[in-house]
């Protein structure tokens, strides 16, 4: 049974999505998945990394905040919304 709801978190904006929803994010655009409801929250990401070939990663966390890397993103990401006048959490 599908449960949870996600947001895509970005520079410019915030993106709800919900079960079978895509999303493209361009070379160098930074974003963040994050689970904004109370149910568990299962995507799925597909990744060039950068030109380096597609690769399918797999995080076993219990919160996106563990992966290696969340801090830093999430403070430049944070730090530009700001610049462009949208909330800052």
């Amino acid at each position: 049974m599908y449960q949870g709801k996600g947001q895509i978190r970005t520079e410019f904006a915030d993106y709800n999505v919900e079960k079978f929803d895509a999303a493209f994010m361009p070379p160098n655009a930074s974003h963040q998945m994050r689970n904004n409801s109370d149910e568990p929250l299962w995507y799925a990401t597909l990744s060039s990394r950068g030109g380096h070939p597609l690769r399918v990663d797999t995080y076993k966390l219990e919160c996106s905040e563990a992966r290696p890397g969340y801090m830093e993103e999430y403070e430049r990401i944070m730090a530009v919304r700001k610049k462009n006048g949208l909330s800052v959490p």
